[in-house]
């Protein structure tokens, strides 16, 4: 499966499994890859991996080595502690994965960029993530995004 960086356009992981092992690549090194179907998109935060992805139909996040599956009982949370923010994956109301991180520098800032459709979110992978895991609509469009 091909997860799209949300961090540059170029770049692209592939992988075999669900927390299994990972290759980055070049779309442009693999033309092949431009045009091909994504599972899902992945980014860097602070050194760490983590990706959400659609596999076999069912909605994956993954945070470096750890894996979750995203059913009907996962929700995440989000929030701001000491300068930093806070992501926070729950099941049943559980902590099941959790990690602190530096707010992105946006540059230009959002409140003077003329792009219309730029949102923080654009800039914060792991805000979008939570933005997806918390409304179901967005989940349901996530899936279908990116299923085969």
């Amino acid at each position: 499966m091909i997860l799209q960086s949300k961090d540059e356009f170029d770049r692209v992981v592939e992988m075999q499994s669900p927390g299994g092992g990972r290759r980055e690549l070049s779309k442009s090194g693999n033309p092949e890859l431009e045009k091909g179907p994504t599972a899902g998109g992945y980014g860097a935060v602070d050194g760490h991996f983590l990706a959400m992805y659609v596999h076999n139909d069912r909605l994956y996040v993954q945070l470096d080595s750890q894996t979750i599956v995203v059913s009907s009982d996962v929700t995440a949370e989000q929030d701001r502690l000491e300068g930093r923010n806070m992501f926070r994956i729950l099941r049943d109301g559980a902590p099941v994965m959790e990690f602190s991180y530096s707010p992105p520098s946006i540059d230009p800032p959002l409140d003077t960029d003329p792009t219309p459709f730029i949102e923080y979110e654009d800039y914060d992978f792991p805000f979008f993530v939570y933005r997806v895991l918390t409304d179901p609509k967005r989940r349901s469009a996530f899936r279908e995004a990116h299923t085969k």
